[in-house]
């Protein structure tokens, strides 16, 4: 799992977990003591490891839900290749994060990085906080409170240790990679006429979305500033299926079409492309803004710098990975996602909106929340109406303390 997924998955440990199967099915319970991963002689027990996973695999699927790509179908069970279901590609990423995250604390020495006491103690008023919320689901998933407190630590050294890890980075850009221009452009669908009863763009058709985009070459000509807001007024006075955006390119990377960009870099600033920009999709208008914009530079720039750390921090562990001694025990090996043995999150309740338009500037310190969350076990259905933020308060101390 990517880097921005797990900080994602720390920061929702805020909403209480749940383990629910399908109908007439039992959630598998864990012997949370016997050893699931070892790392360079440090060992992860079942306990842990179960916990991370689950509650993984739980807000994933709460994220499919959401973005509708959850049905009633098999989710775990798709193929993604000839021989691994989505399941076992998600466990094995959620392992590859496990493993990486104790190296990562394992080195965390050597970038005299420690947890702070503030911060020791929030991930254990976090993990008790948890635990007594949700007696049902940790006995399924076999986890103790030391268990939720190692994963929230491990977490925590992620979250904090990142800046440390990619200082080393070289993150010199080459200010040719960086240099970004800026364009404003219309843009006709290439479509047939639907409402004249035609199925294919014809070459007339071709010729008269043409002719409309030399018109609006024209009324661009015309006016006096690259306004987006005036310039759609204008292309849609012709026909109002077009748009009008603003682009960049460089040459690090761009979104526009080849043929755009070789056109754009014609032009000098505030200039007009003379013709009509032909693509089998679309039919584009032209318009440069800045052929060096200081803004899209500097956005550019950073996003390469981003790049650079970002690699170089995946390298890094990647080597530290490949030099560790790892083994996996045959109880982690058995442990499988599948569409039988189900997790997911509770819904989330509608929040109340009580605060009037002059209080929702107010800042984040003077407003507090409570919420109710339900967790629930296939095998009973029972459920614990107590929720915690305390655990994404832990990641949220951890960053604020992560220059101490």
């Amino acid at each position: 799992m990517n880097k921005t997924i797990m900080k994602t998955a720390c920061a929702a440990l805020a909403v209480t977990f749940a383990a629910t199967a399908f109908t007439g099915c039992k959630n598998i319970k864990v012997n949370g003591t016997e050893n699931a991963l070892t790392v360079n002689g440090e060992t992860m027990n079942m306990g842990a490891a179960s916990f991370a996973l689950r509650y993984q695999q739980a807000e994933t699927y709460s994220m499919l839900i959401a973005y509708g790509m959850a049905g009633s179908g098999s989710v775990w069970g798709n193929l993604i290749s000839e021989s691994s279901t989505y399941g076992q590609y998600f466990k094995d990423q959620t392992e590859d994060s496990l493993i990486k995250q104790m190296l990562i604390r394992q080195h965390a020495e050597d970038y005299s990085v420690t947890l702070t006491d503030e911060q020791t103690a929030a991930i254990s008023a976090a993990a008790a906080a948890f635990m007594e919320a949700n007696t049902e689901s940790v006995a399924v998933l076999g986890c103790t409170q030391a268990d939720v407190e190692n994963i929230l630590s491990l977490q925590t050294y992620q979250n904090v240790m990142y800046d440390s890890i990619v200082a080393d980075a070289d993150t010199t850009v080459d200010e040719a990679e960086a240099a970004t221009s800026k364009i404003l452009y219309a843009r006709l669908p290439v479509a047939a006429d639907t409402e004249a009863g035609e199925t294919e763009v014809t070459d007339e058709r071709k010729a008269a979305l043409k002719s409309e985009c030399e018109t609006v070459i024209e009324k661009f000509g015309l006016m006096d500033n690259q306004d987006v807001s005036m310039a759609t007024e204008m292309a849609q006075s012709v026909d109002t299926a077009f748009t009008v955006m603003e682009g960049t390119y460089s040459n690090h990377s761009t979104s526009l079409d080849a043929a755009v960009v070789e056109a754009a870099k014609t032009l000098s600033d505030g200039e007009l492309y003379p013709e009509v920009v032909e693509t089998d999709s679309y039919y584009y208008v032209v318009w440069m803004e800045s052929v060096l914009d200081e803004e899209a530079t500097e956005t550019t720039r950073s996003s390469i710098v981003s790049e650079k750390q970002s690699e170089f921090y995946n390298n890094l562990l990647n080597t530290w990975k490949e030099e560790a001694t790892i083994a996996r025990s045959s109880a982690w090996n058995k442990l499988t996602v599948n569409d039988v043995d189900t997790y997911k999150l509770p819904e989330a309740e509608p929040a109340e909106s009580t605060s009037t338009s002059s209080e929702s500037t107010s800042t984040s310190s003077e407003s507090t929340s409570t919420s109710s969350e339900s967790v629930s076990t296939s095998s009973e259905s029972t459920s614990e109406a107590e929720s915690t933020s305390a655990v994404s308060e832990t990641s949220e101390a951890a960053s604020e303390e992560a220059g101490n």
